[in-house]
């Protein structure tokens, strides 16, 4: 009798690893959109070593998480799910919407758009930042994770003069904005502005601390970060030319969310 053929012991491909290769290289740009794998493992409620076995097919995505990474990076479910159609869906992240054209000529943001060219159903999903700045005491700036998403219109965003792409929600604490502000308010905050443009709410880090005040520009070069709050005593504070090099603007308060 004769021998049969030895089996080479390699493993042959087929079409169900095939599959999950494609669908790990669509997980891969979802991942890419959201930014990094610890991000994707926390939107789909695993490990960042879960999301990396996925994308590299050697594991199994469930249906919820492909959603979860999906809403959270603007695909479409169909697409990621079959490779076939329109790759972006109508909901959009902050991450992955384009300038517009006054934004790319460097213009002005707070303006009134032609919201008519805009899609009143396109849903920005912003990412919530575990961060407090302070409007009062000071608040150290030791954790930025993304800790939620919140939902606005695109055209809402662009109303206020934010772009979509750049949202950020932070929480405020303290009092030292107050009126304007109160305390464990959520602010809309512009990331893509970085300098001072006018005296409007900045969120800046300075000294370790995250904090909302309006930003003020003097002749001899010193910045001063002002309070409203004055009736309760909140005084502004001088920065020096020398200590410049401490002051980080975060971005631009354009809005806020409060409690009733």
């Amino acid at each position: 009798m004769a021998d049969r053929p030895k089996k080479s012991g390699k493993t042959v491909p087929t079409s169900m690893n095939s599959q999950a290769v494609e669908l790990g290289q669509r997980i891969g740009v979802a991942v890419e959109r959201i930014g990094s794998l610890v991000a994707a493992g926390r939107i789909a409620g695993v490990t960042d070593e879960a999301v990396a076995r996925w994308r590299d097919g050697l594991s199994r995505a469930p249906f919820d998480g492909i959603v979860r990474l999906c809403e959270a990076s603007g695909l479409s479910i169909t697409w990621m799910a079959t490779g076939i159609g329109p790759r972006d869906s109508q909901v959009e992240t902050s991450h992955t919407l384009p300038r517009t054209e006054q934004e790319q000529k460097g213009l002005p943001m707070l303006q009134v758009l032609d919201t008519a060219t805009i899609s009143e159903r396109s849903i920005v999903m912003v990412p919530r930042l575990d961060v407090q700045a302070s409007a009062g005491a000071g608040r150290l700036a030791t954790d930025e994770r993304e800790v939620g998403m919140l939902g606005f219109q695109e055209a809402y965003l662009r109303y206020l003069g934010i772009n979509p792409r750049f949202a950020q929600v932070i929480q405020v604490s303290g009092l030292s904005m107050y009126p304007t502000l109160n305390h464990e308010d959520l602010v809309l905050v512009d990331t893509s502005i970085d300098e001072v443009r006018d005296e409007a709410l900045y969120a800046v880090v300075y000294g370790g601390l995250v904090l909302v005040k309006r930003i003020r520009l003097a002749r001899d070069g010193s910045v001063t970060l002002s309070s409203d709050n004055k009736a309760e005593g909140y005084p502004d504070e001088v920065i020096k030319p020398s200590d410049l090099g401490d002051l980080h603007i975060a971005g631009r308060v354009c809005g806020r969310v409060s409690r009733m």
